[in-house]
């Protein structure tokens, strides 16, 4: 077990201390530096002056403690704001964005309605061609549209051109093929 009195007969003394003043009354006895059993001065201003800067550095410990809890409340504060302005601002991004794709959406609405129409303003109407040929062969064959340059070689069935490029008399109305 620790001990924090003087146990060793070299440190003791020959009479018993009742009171602490009695320490500083024999030159003999034993007077240890400090002891927190005996008080180094029993003079009152020692003992006021003790309490005082016990006193004083308790309160530079507790205003610490205070200043250190307002500055974790103002940065609690300054952090719930930052969040908050992050929220309006992602917020505001989610509303842009859609609205720019509502927009996208419109803009193709609109062009493939626009194409659609362009495609039916320049589509060529088929039209039933009949050759002379006697009644019981006759077959409806569509007009095509072909390119000026279109050839028998680019044809992908490899057939020879049903319709030759240039103007046909049929039934006396004269077909030009562009």
């Amino acid at each position: 077990m620790i001990s924090f009195h003087h146990s060793s007969p070299y440190y003791s003394t020959h009479h018993h201390l009742v009171y602490p003043d009695d320490a500083f009354s024999s030159p003999f006895a034993y007077q240890p530096l400090y002891s927190s059993y005996l008080s180094r001065s029993t003079d009152p201003e020692m003992r006021y002056r003790r309490s005082l800067a016990e006193y004083l550095a308790a309160e530079k410990e507790y205003n610490t403690i205070l200043r250190s809890r307002e500055e974790a409340i103002l940065r609690a504060r300054a952090d719930a704001l930052y969040r908050q302005e992050q929220m309006r601002l992602h917020l505001a991004q989610v509303v842009r964005a859609r609205k720019e794709q509502k927009a996208r959406q419109l803009e193709e609405a609109l062009a493939k309605a626009q194409a659609e129409d362009l495609a039916a303003q320049t589509t060529v109407p088929i039209f039933p061609v009949v050759f002379s040929v006697p009644h019981h062969h006759r077959t409806t064959v569509p007009a095509t549209r072909l390119s000026s340059h279109s050839s028998p070689v680019n044809d992908p069935t490899g057939l020879p051109d049903p319709m030759p490029q240039s103007d046909i008399k049929v039934c006396g109305v004269c077909l030009l093929f562009v």
